[in-house]
């Protein structure tokens, strides 16, 4: 068996697993569920706080693809904006749809011109992951004073370690890509001749989509709207939290949507069925809130609004495009060459 083999059957183990627990997650909510209160909390729910929030969905979205649009600055005029939002929606449906790999990278690449050289393009990739990964911890950080945690995370001296390493990374591959080319090829020296200029070729073409980073004010319109991006992923559980009237605030839906986030990250469950819903269950509960039906409706109605309008406006996308359906036969061709 190759490697590429055992990534395969490796990543359809995960999905099995995943399902798994998320039917798991599913019957521990729900074996002791009254159906006729379920009913009636979902009878309570001010609709106008979720309509609410699936419109912020739709913009953190947009804010997304925009934050994508201008990372391209360098191939900018060969791309429009509407490529860059149909690829942000694909990708986010294509996770959701076919989460046992990247599918959702390999979409969004799919949605540039082929002329545009994709590992410049996977440099911009890299670096929106760096930034979010750099907004969910600092997140993380402010918001301890406000929930119950552990003292010794709470110790302020874990916010800066954390900010500058994150921070000195960026720099690096910003600033001193010259130097990461030069580490990477000591490091590649000990590899087959062809391999090692591979890796550096793929290094090279990687940093160049890192070039934003080394314009001062383009740095900080990045950061800034990464901000804006992290507002909005807590405004929509908040949004929620309003809905349901519960007695939380803004640090509490940071909370949930930290919970959720990190703890759907092992999973490879589509759209993280029974997953995400335990994880908000578990989350409400350990915010103080006692055990009730309310809390299952939140949770169902919480997913169905961060879910709901990319599948729609995906699917969308799908009935208007061609090549979607590509990607989609593919990963069918990928279940058949898995099954057999």
């Amino acid at each position: 068996m190759n490697k590429n083999q055992y990534s395969i059957i490796w990543g359809w183990l995960k999905l099995v697993v995943s399902i798994s627990l998320g039917f798991l997650g599913l019957w521990l909510l729900t074996r002791n569920v009254d159906y006729s209160l379920l009913g009636q909390s979902f009878q309570q729910v001010r609709w106008g706080y979720v309509f609410l929030a699936t419109g912020v969905i739709v913009v953190t979205a947009l804010s997304k693809a925009w934050r994508w649009y201008y990372l391209l600055y360098p191939v900018r005029s060969a791309v429009s904006f509407q490529a860059v939002v149909v690829g942000i929606v694909l990708g986010q449906f294509f996770n959701q749809l076919l989460p046992i790999a990247r599918t959702g990278d390999i979409v969004r690449l799919l949605s540039l011109p082929v002329e545009i050289p994709k590992g410049q393009v996977l440099g911009t990739l890299v670096l929106e992951k760096t930034l979010d990964t750099l907004i969910l911890g600092i997140t993380f950080f402010l918001i301890l004073p406000f929930v119950i945690v552990p003292e010794v995370v709470s110790n302020p001296t874990t916010l800066f370690i954390t900010v500058v390493i994150v921070l000195g990374l960026m720099y690096l591959l910003a600033f001193q890509a010259r130097w990461v080319i030069q580490i990477t090829q000591k490091i590649t020296s000990f590899l087959p001749a062809r391999i090692g200029r591979w890796i550096v070729k793929l290094v090279s073409a990687g940093l160049a989509g890192l070039e934003s980073l080394k314009h001062g004010r383009t740095a900080a319109i990045l950061l800034m709207h990464s901000v804006w991006i992290g507002v909005l992923s807590i405004l929509t559980p908040y949004l929620m939290i309003l809905a349901f009237d519960f007695p939380l605030g803004l640090a509490e839906a940071a909370a949930i949507n930290l919970t959720v986030l990190i703890g759907s990250i092992p999973s490879s469950s589509p759209g993280n069925i029974g997953v995400f819903e335990f994880l908000t269950v578990l989350a409400l509960q350990q915010l103080g809130l006692p055990e009730s039906e309310s809390l299952l409706s939140f949770a169902f109605l919480f997913h169905l609004v961060v879910v709901g309008p990319i599948v729609i406006w995906g699917a969308w996308f799908i009935g208007q495009l061609d090549w979607p359906k590509e990607v989609l036969r593919g990963g069918s061709k990928l279940f058949k060459t898995v099954s057999n």
